[in-house]
């Protein structure tokens, strides 16, 4: 959604299940305030009945303008706009992104000439060009989807080009993982990181409230803290310790001193989490620098400023919870 609206995009449509209830209240807390800082205008369309994969274009029925279809499984710096630009100029009813991918085989490969080997190779790496899960469709398209009918998009497309529809190939050199095992979440977090900006969404830093936060963990437990009904930010649940950066002080040594002050606790070997944009309950835009950092068993840790401070198992997290919490909970364990 970020990357969409970053690209210029001015009207997205998150697609999901009707019974996806965590995908809903994720939308309602984070989603649908993330269009308004891009002027744009991001909305929640729930299908009743599984409709396949080209079933979100009937979100797009009526509107008569291209279509472009993106699959959210897939982490990508796909040049949306340039593609839109391709497809415009071949005057196409559809485009599909497509970027040439290296397939291990998971056998060893015989090459020969009739009877004779001329090598063998074990599980090699193949070039493969393969789809990337992105597609623009003209209003036509989308005006022919049946109905309430289950439609994926490699039966539609067929559909469309077995009655005419001039079906071209744009083809892409960008980042591009398909997350959809721990591996590829590993591999995605890692991504993100150090090619995608994709979790600050505010445009400038200035206009958001710099916090920095700091994940304790001791075993399998978190130390968390219960923020003041009265606190500025984030009153009334449980958070990380940490606290704002003060004038031009970097988050790492802002860090350093958040915990000296608050837990007389030195963070000598943090782990940066990175960084991500969050709103509180009143709309305020909250930009997290987050840390992770191994405390020993034996070490006793207190609150130097009457701060409720509390381990918690990592299966069993109190509520209510500070949404950076679980973000920082997810980057660390993608990392480790």
């Amino acid at each position: 959604v970020t990357r969409l609206l970053a690209q210029g995009l001015e009207r997205v449509v998150v697609v999901i299940p009707a019974h996806a209830e965590a995908l809903a209240s994720w939308w309602a807390a984070w989603c649908a305030r993330v269009g308004p800082r891009w002027a744009a205008a991001v909305t929640l369309h729930r299908e009743r009945t599984p409709r396949g994969t080209a079933g979100g274009l009937e979100a797009a029925r009526g509107l008569g303008v291209d279509a472009v279809l993106v699959y959210a499984d897939n982490l990508t710096d796909l040049d949306v706009p340039a593609m839109l630009r391709a497809h415009r100029r071949a005057r196409a009813d559809i485009t599909l992104a497509a970027h040439t991918q290296a397939v291990t085989l998971p056998w060893g490969r015989v090459r020969r000439r009739g009877g004779a080997l001329l090598g063998y190779d074990e599980k090699p790496s193949l070039p493969v060009e393969i789809a990337s899960g992105a597609y623009v469709f003209s209003p036509a398209c989308v005006e022919s989807l049946p109905p309430e009918a289950r439609v994926d998009v490699p039966a539609l497309i067929e559909a469309r080009r077995s009655s005419g529809a001039r079906v071209r190939v744009w083809t892409h050199a960008s980042a591009w993982l398909d997350v959809n095992d721990l591996d590829a979440l590993k591999r995605a977090a890692h991504l993100a990181r150090s090619t995608l900006s994709l979790e600050c969404v505010v445009r400038t830093p200035a206009d958001t409230v710099q916090v920095v936060g700091a994940l304790l963990v001791r075993g399998d437990a978190v130390l968390l803290e219960r923020r003041s009904p009265r606190a500025a930010l984030t009153p009334g649940v449980w958070d990380t310790p940490g606290g704002k950066l003060e004038l031009g002080e970097a988050p790492a040594a802002a860090l350093q001193r958040e915990l000296r002050e608050e837990l007389d606790l030195c963070a000598a070997h943090t782990q940066p989490l990175g960084a991500f944009d969050e709103p509180d309950a009143r709309g305020v835009w909250v930009r997290q620098h987050a840390f992770a950092l191994r405390v020993d068993l034996a070490r006793q840790i207190r609150g130097l400023e009457g701060q409720t401070l509390e381990w918690h198992p990592l299966v069993s997290l109190p509520e209510p919870l500070a949404p950076a919490v679980r973000r920082s909970i997810a980057r660390w364990q993608q990392m480790t």
